[in-house]
Order: structure tokens, then C-alpha cells, then sequence
């Protein structure tokens, strides 16, 4: 969690020192509400104008085939298809074994929680605290401590600081069934 922080004093403190000369704005894009993808394009600093517009008339569409939701449930099996494929498991493509993955999950298990493995309290408090600190140095408009731990919080809560235990799942035998299927239904 410091390289984090770290890494961010490292890309921010230059910036700083260029200010001095150009014209540098840092925005929190996510901070905006709405559709991250839209916030950046339309964003009025980029002038990106057709950008923006095409975006709009596209509407999700223009999301790459994820939402907000989708996007984090399918990097969980991203990850599970990356392990199995190193594994020697599954002989499918990246995209098809993460989606493949998904649909036996909720067709065929989907009574069994996928494992996580998630970081201590004291881990999540030190992530906390570099979160705090990051946000009185970079942000240009810093929020207050409660809301920063509020959001924190709701973001601990929905579980989003755990990852998926591939090791467990690579081991099961209800998995291994999975990933045999998807290899034969490959093949037809």
C-alpha cells in the first residue's frame, strides 16, 4: 500500500513543477458520479468534442460490453481462467474461458461463494491511512475525513479489497469438472 502512495508522489510532485509553466489540472474522474467512461471524454479540459458526442449517442454501448457491476465480476474470473490456463487447465481463449467461467458459475455452482482471500485489519488500516494522506496531498479538492471513511467502509463491506482464491479453486474437483467442459465444448 505505501509503494501506492509512493507512486503517486512520484507522478504528482513533477506535475506540480510543471504547473508552474503549463496549464495542469489533476481530476478524480470517478469522483464525478455517473459513467466514468463519459466523464473522461466529455471532460471539457480534453476537448474532445466528437469523442464525447459519438460516446453519448452510443450510450453503454460504448462501455466495451462492461458496466460497472460486470466489469469487477468478470475480472474475478479473469482470474480463476489466467490460473487455469497456467495451470494447464483450460485451452480456451482469455475471453471465452472468463465468460464460460461466469455462465457454469451461476448455471452449475452457484450455491458455493467463490473464495476470497483478504487483506487483515491492520493491512486495511494502513491502506486507510495512505488513502487519507493521499487525499489531503493530491486531491485539488479534498474530502472530508469521515466521507473518505465512509466510502472506505462501504468499499470493505462489498468485499472489493479481497481477490478470488484461484489456488482453492484450481484444486477443487467441482472446478476441475468446470474446466474439462469448457475444453470440450471448445472443441465442437
Amino acid at each position: 500500500a505505501k509503494g501506492f502512495y509512493e507512486y503517486g508522489r512520484y507522478i504528482v510532485q513533477p506535475l506540480e513543477d510543471y504547473k508552474k509553466h503549463f496549464p495542469i489540472t489533476i481530476v478524480d474522474y470517478h469522483d464525478q458520479g455517473g459513467d466514468v467512461v463519459e466523464n473522461i471524454f466529455c471532460d471539457p479540459l480534453l476537448n474532445a468534442t466528437n469523442t464525447c458526442n459519438t460516446k453519448r449517442a452510443m450510450g453503454s454501448a460504448a462501455n466495451f460490453g462492461y458496466s460497472r457491476v460486470s466489469a469487477k465480476g468478470l475480472l474475478l474470473y479473469d482470474e480463476i481462467a489466467m490460473s487455469a490456463y497456467g495451470a494447464g487447465l483450460l485451452n480456451v481463449s482469455r475471453p471465452t474461458a472468463r465468460n464460460l467461467l461466469q455462465e457454469y458459475h451461476v448455471s452449475h455452482i452457484n450455491q458455493t461463494a467463490l473464495p476470497m482471500i483478504c487483506p487483515s485489519e491492520a493491512t486495511l488500516n494502513e491502506i486507510l491511512q495512505l488513502s487519507l494522506q493521499a487525499e489531503a496531498d493530491f486531491s485539488p479538492h479534498p474530502i472530508s475525513t469521515d466521507e473518505l471513511k465512509e466510502n472506505f467502509l462501504n468499499v470493505k463491506l462489498k468485499g472489493r479489497f479481497c481477490a478470488v482464491n484461484t489456488t482453492m479453486i484450481i484444486e477443487d474437483t467441482k472446478w476441475r469438472k468446470v474446466f474439462a467442459e469448457i475444453n470440450a465444448k471448445s472443441k465442437k
